[in-house]
């Protein structure tokens, strides 16, 4: 059954009480000084065809719980919200079938006129022909909640890159069994250093701050990266003026003096693109991306910006 109590409960009110009156009778009281009573009697002067149970079992107020009880042979079970609360032997092994007909079935109501009305709410009530398993009476209750992200770090909040390296950054969500552990990733500064899954690209000098979002909460972790010139750059200045970009009709086209990679990003920071070239003029396929600003990088460690327009 489905019930649910009110803050003040008067003493034996019944969840239920089948029967033909006061000599034969199954009844369950949600409160009797303190604990839950179940009783079956098919008459109700001989103890040999009676059997009584008491459970200590403290039923929440003003909220909906599901109780149930069950009798396998001579083992009586009484469940609370899916868990066992307590099992008592019913030595004389009285069963719902020995009270045979019954004329006065009640939800709420006693078979004696003196106990109180119940002021409780039901919402389902079933009978069932057999003694439910464990499992059984579990699966009449609803899933459990998702278990909801409480936190995010990640593995490193500082690190210092040189350009052209990466970095793979780990999202830990708190807690380990969270339903939903997806994250987004972002950089505020995608000019510096491009985030995608994780993974961290430092594209020129300067710093930015890679942030993890959980889609569950939105909560947030940061790790600040600095980006510095590599060795190699540092060595070799290259003349920012012997390169130049421009996009037409899907397809890229680079001069810079040397051989090298070429990434082109989107102004997300998330990469969309990319070849190695030649020295001199090279032109690299952006077959299928819609008109947008585009970000090039060249392993070198020059930087353009070309607007990719709509072909002609």
């Amino acid at each position: 059954v489905w019930l649910k109590l009110p803050q003040s409960v008067e003493s034996n009110t019944r969840v239920f009480d089948f029967g033909s009156g006061t000599e034969s009778f199954m009844m369950l009281t949600p409160y009797l000084s303190g604990k839950v009573r179940y009783k079956i009697t098919a008459d109700n002067s001989d103890a040999s065809k009676t059997f009584a149970a008491e459970f200590e079992c403290d039923i929440p107020r003003d909220e909906w719980v599901h109780i149930a009880i069950t009798q396998e042979d001579t083992v009586f079970n009484l469940y609370l919200n899916g868990a066992l609360v307590g099992a008592e032997v019913n030595a004389n092994a009285v069963r719902p079938s020995d009270l045979g007909h019954t004329s006065q079935n009640y939800l709420g109501k006693s078979q004696w006129s003196s106990d109180p009305y119940c002021s409780h709410s039901y919402d389902d009530f079933r009978i069932y022909s057999k003694a439910l398993s464990d499992r059984d009476i579990a699966a009449l209750l609803p899933p459990p909640p998702p278990v909801r992200v409480e936190g995010v770090s990640l593995s490193e909040t500082r690190y210092e890159l040189e350009v052209g390296e990466a970095l793979l950054l780990v999202a830990l969500v708190d807690p380990v069994n969270a339903a939903n552990k997806n994250v987004e990733w972002s950089s505020d500064n995608p000019l510096v250093a491009s985030v995608d899954t994780g993974l961290v690209t430092a594209l020129a000098p300067g710093t930015a701050a890679i942030t993890a979002a959980t889609e569950d909460g939105r909560k947030t972790a940061v790790c600040e990266v600095r980006v510095v010139e590599s060795a190699k750059t540092a060595a070799t200045p290259l003349n920012a003026s012997a390169v130049w970009v421009y996009a037409k009709n899907g397809i890229l086209v680079v001069n810079s003096p040397l051989a090298e990679a070429v990434e082109v990003y989107a102004a997300s920071g998330s990469k969309v693109g990319g070849a190695k070239k030649q020295a001199g003029v090279s032109k690299i396929s952006l077959a299928g991306l819609p008109p947008q600003l585009l970000i090039v990088r060249g392993s070198s460690g020059w930087t353009r910006k070309v607007v990719l327009s709509s072909p002609l």
